[in-house]
């Protein structure tokens, strides 16, 4: 299983028609790198389609696109002729309501699903929680043999969450499109995506957008024993190749079980507190 990771850049894409010439810019860098290699999914940031930015967040209005707009279209004709399932963002206008989105397409141009973000980021160089809502789904689907997850940039730093969907669907890999300038949340960005990729023995595969502030896109696989094995790029726009497979996960799941060796229910053991006399103290 191959995935296209494109680390885009994303730039002054605040009006309908910027968005219009940058959806064009993306189809023909797609397209270029499906012509030099086959690849079965194709995976670009939070809010690919747009600036991450406030100006954008301004003019949703004209830049939002409803489950079928104009931008599944297009998206969907860029799966057909790469053959290869697209996964992208942008916001998403419904019931008059904005929200942070990731669409799937198939290898037909189907729409097959989205997922709204669930968790909005208000801190550092965040800015979401005035200009939309959170969302209320899971989105996990499969190709071929392989299951994924989506979940974008903030959802990451709750672990109860992630888990809740590796244990309950049983993924893969996770899907992790961000939007992670380099503000004092940034640092701490990798060691998130490491933990969770461990933690549950999954890949995870978290796709920033390029550029001065930006960058630093990481792929972490369910578990690794050289820190070579974890890919992080640079600043720049590039795209880039990441390979799955099977053996890695049944590997990291028979020699490091720590998915099934975690406990269902934590509440039923007790709990004890010693007091300054060193005293035992139940509390349950």
């Amino acid at each position: 299983m191959k995935v296209l990771c494109c680390q885009l850049q994303i730039e002054n894409v605040t009006t309908r028609d910027a968005m219009e010439h940058h959806q064009t810019r993306i189809e023909e860098l797609v397209r270029q790198a499906a012509a030099r290699e086959a690849f079965d999914l194709v995976l670009l940031p939070e809010l690919s389609a747009i600036d991450y930015s406030l100006p954008a967040f301004e003019n949703l209005a004209e830049l939002a696109n409803p489950h079928d707009g104009w931008l599944t279209e297009r998206m969907g004709q860029l799966a057909r002729d790469v053959n290869a399932y697209v996964c992208f963002g942008g916001p998403l206008i419904d019931d008059s309501k904005h929200s942070i989105a990731q669409w799937v397409v198939d290898r037909n141009g189907h729409l097959i699903g989205h997922y709204k973000k669930v968790h909005l980021a208000q801190f550092g160089a965040s800015a979401e929680k005035p200009y939309f809502v959170g969302g209320d789904h899971i989105l996990v689907f499969d190709v071929d043999d392989f299951r994924f997850g989506v979940v974008i940039c903030y959802d990451m730093r709750f672990g109860q969450y992630i888990s809740k969907i590796v244990d309950e669907h049983q993924i893969h890999i996770m899907l992790h499109p961000v939007a992670f300038s380099q503000d004092g949340s940034f640092a701490s960005w990798r060691s998130f995506v490491c933990t969770r990729a461990l933690e549950n023995n999954i890949y995870w595969l978290s796709l920033n957008r390029a550029g001065e502030g930006w960058g630093h896109s990481v792929f972490c696989p369910p578990w690794f024993e050289s820190e070579s094995e974890v890919v992080s790029l640079g600043e720049a726009e590039e795209l880039y190749r990441v390979e799955l497979d099977h053996e890695k996960l049944r590997y990291a799941k028979e020699t490091y079980p720590i998915g099934y060796d975690r406990l269902s229910d934590y509440t039923r053991l007790k709990t004890y507190v010693m007091d300054n006399d060193h005293r035992k103290k139940s509390l349950r």
